[in-house]
């Protein structure tokens, strides 16, 4: 690259606060913010609002605590620095400095601090990843590894050639690339009110940039995905609050003539565009092989307005972003001031804000691009000024807490053996878990791994598409303890079949002399039916039965096969297959967690009432094993399931003052063993390649309890009813009248 024109002016413009004019001014072309923009984060509820945050306003009003909240501050990435002579022993800086380059001596230092001393690239390198450490402030990617790169030589002046320092940076690793520099040109002879003057004005052209040497470097910076970060520069080049500065001269040192806004200044036939940025700002316009990986820089202060010395978005607004670059504080040599700490303004102190950004974002999200983190970080920006996209503020303020969310549509994903993506909707996804289940089974570390519309992995908490479904919880007492007046009809339909309907009235059989403790309730039939209204047939060849629920409006029948069987004489037990259609033991699922048709219970079902004189003892035992079938089994395993239930009760037969007592030890239908086994993509491994995560869930959820009843009688259809029942942590009591009138 030939000699830049006063291009290490332009970079240290912003320090000659003599040449920068107030806010005031300017043209129209929409807000660009206000005085309500929040810009100290003490109502934050995150953690990391601190007083070291508070140092810099740009880590709030650009939300960067957000990415740290999701765990995100740049560790492990490496930012390039293309710029001045660094601090590198600076206490803020020394622990995320990395080897660098010099261009000027084609080697490694390049802490050289001569005759000529500022502390640009030091201030711009705070910015990016000044330490957290409580003490100063600290930068937006407080992790990030800086790779100083320097660019100008002792004196000030630049190098005249940066390919090999745009090579260095690339080959090395960086993300980003930082160009917080850029160059400049002067308007022809102009009148100032009578004076001779000259406007400083961005450069509309740059040998370097059009070397062919430099080109294939800076192509270099898309093909290894890398992203370039440049400053629009401080020409005073934008309609809102614009001023272009004009001197008697054409020198940055000699006197001010005047300010004029870009409107007036174009008008006058001196520049041709009234938003405009430097010319290696606006070369992602010109390079078509790195203009996806190219980010040009505005600079806004703590109201979001873009600073009067400022250049707009202009042609490059589609891929231009504005950053706070007003009244930055961050790191320069204590040389510079004592504390270690100043406060620049500039596009310079803008664009370290987005390079820092694309150095989280490549942290969250390896497996990105940097043309996907160009596109991520123009998307995901709040607009500013005009609605939409204009030639002032671009796309809008940079938005670290929206950039870091997931967008567009989110499916359920896994990788495969050669590391792309298979994905599944995500939409309808939901397991409704009957009683039989504890959602207490899924935890905070159960999730469901899915990506966005960019393939960035994130993760949701299993336990938002769990739910319980309470129609199917019964009073478990109730259904052991009281007998239900039951109205069956039995039809001939032929000499080997007869059907019986079975419904469950709520007008109860409660008299003393009638109410006797009886269990006539199999838990696995609940399944088919949690209302007990079903139909019952059966065929006395084959001894077998065969129930189907009355109402039904489900594709596939549930339905119950079952036999009695005698073995041993007196104690008969029932062997059965439930069949439930597409649910299982009374849960549904939907979309990833869908199961296949006719899920099967096998059960095995034992009840006896043992007759004393003075009392029974009533026992039954219900086991059962359910083969479960996954649609999406290369995600969600088959699985059996084991269920039991129980009840052991001493029912009294005493006669006396018309009070009938139970006490016993029950189980209600619980799972034994069954485990819910899922595979779906968690993150990233150290090399960037996504990587699975295989979860077994423990579905065990069974309870015991001891339960006592005491039944009084007052009248012949009205009864009082006290129940107790306790499983060691927590105890319940009830007491109900009921009467029939």
């Amino acid at each position: 690259m030939s000699k830049i024109k006063f291009i290490y002016k332009l970079l240290l413009l912003s320090f000659f606060v003599s040449f920068l004019v107030n806010c005031g001014g300017g043209g129209g072309g929409g807000g660009g913010g206000g005085s309500n923009v929040v810009t100290s984060c003490t109502t934050s509820t995150s953690n990391y609002c601190t007083d070291e945050m508070n140092q810099q306003y740009g880590l709030v009003t650009t939300k960067a605590y957000a990415a740290y909240d999701r765990g995100y501050n740049g560790d492990g990435i490496k930012v390039a620095v293309l710029d001045g002579e660094f601090d590198t022993s600076h206490s803020d800086l020394n622990g995320n400095i990395i080897t660098g380059y010099d261009d000027e001596d084609d080697d490694n230092t390049v802490a050289h601090v001569g005759t000529y001393v500022d502390g640009h690239g030091t201030h711009v390198a705070g910015i990016i990843a000044a330490e957290k450490n409580n003490s100063g402030m600290h930068g937006v990617a407080y992790e990030a590894s800086i790779m100083p790169v320097k660019i100008f030589n002792d004196n000030g002046t630049a190098v005249s050639e940066i390919s090999d320092s745009v090579a260095y940076a690339v080959d090395n690793g960086a993300i980003a690339l930082n160009n917080s520099w850029g160059s400049s040109g002067w308007t022809g002879l102009a009148t100032c009110g009578g004076y001779y003057c000259y406007g400083y004005i961005p450069g509309t052209s740059s040998s370097g940039f059009n070397s062919s040497d430099e080109r294939t470097e800076w192509d270099d910076v898309a093909s290894n995905n890398a992203v370039a970060v440049f400053a629009a520069g401080n020409n005073g080049n934008n309609s809102e609050t614009g001023k272009i500065t004009f001197y008697a001269s054409r020198s940055l040192s000699a006197s001010v003539i005047a300010e004029y806004t870009s409107q007036v200044v174009k008008d006058a036939g001196l520049i041709s565009h009234t938003n405009r940025s430097t010319y290696e700002a606006r070369f992602g316009l010109i390079d078509s092989d790195v203009s996806e990986n190219w980010i040009n820089v505005v600079n806004v202060d703590s109201n979001n307005k873009i600073h009067s010395s400022s250049n707009g978005c202009g042609d490059t607004k589609n891929y231009c972003l504005a950053a706070p670059g007003t009244s930055i504080k961050s790191t320069v040599p204590t040389s510079i001031s004592s504390s270690g700490y100043s406060e620049y303004t500039g596009t310079s102190m803008a664009a370290p804000h987005v390079s820092a950004a694309v150095a989280i974002l490549k942290q969250e999200f390896p497996n990105l691009t940097g043309a996907q983190i160009v596109d991520l970080l123009l998307s995901s920006a709040t607009d500013l000024g005009a609605s939409g996209t204009d030639e002032v503020y671009g796309v809008g303020l940079l938005n670290l807490d929206a950039a870091t969310q997931s967008s567009g549509v989110m499916s359920i994903a896994m990788t495969n053996n050669s590391n792309s993506l298979n994905k599944l909707k995500l939409d309808r996804t939901n397991l409704n878990l009957s009683n039989i289940f504890s959602k207490n089974s899924i935890t905070s570390s159960n999730f469901l791994g899915v990506v966005d519309s960019y393939d960035r992995v994130y993760s949701y908490k299993l336990n938002d598409f769990i739910h319980n479904s309470e129609k199917h919880k019964k009073n478990i007492l109730n259904s052991f303890n009281k007998n239900k007046k039951i109205d069956t009809s039995f039809v001939l339909m032929d000499e080997f079949n007869k059907v019986k309907f079975t419904t469950t009235d709520n007008d109860r059989l409660i008299n003393y002399e009638t109410f006797n403790f009886k269990n006539l309730e199999n838990p696995y039939h609940d399944l088919i039916s949690f209302d007990g209204n079903y139909l019952d047939i059966y065929n006395s060849v084959l001894n077998t039965n065969f129930v189907v629920p009355r109402y039904t409006d489900k594709q596939n029948l549930d339905f119950a096969i079952y036999r009695d069987i005698n073995l041993v004489k007196n104690h008969p037990f029932t062997l059965g297959l439930i069949n439930e259609g597409d649910n299982f033991l009374n849960s549904s699922g939907d979309g990833f967690f869908k199961n296949k048709s006719n899920t099967k219970t096998i059960y095995f079902d034992y009840e006896k009432i043992y007759d004393f004189n003075k009392f029974n003892i009533l026992l039954d035992f219900s086991a059962g094993k359910t083969y479960l079938k996954f649609k999406n089994s290369d995600y969600i395993r088959d699985t059996n399931i084991n269920t039991s239930a129980y009840n052991i009760a001493l029912n009294s037969k005493i006669n006396k003052n018309k009070i009938k007592y139970s006490v016993g030890l029950y189980q209600p239908l619980g799972v034994n063993d069954g485990n819910l086994n899922m595979k779906t993509i968690s993150g990233y491994s150290s090399s960037g390649d996504y990587v699975n995560r295989i979860q077994s869930i423990d579905l065990e959820s069974t309870e015991n309890k001891l339960y006592f009843n005491a039944i009084k009688f007052s009248k012949k259809d009205s009864v009082l009813n006290f129940s107790a029942d306790t499983n060691g942590a927590n105890s319940n009591l009830s007491l109900l009248y009921e009467f029939k009138y």
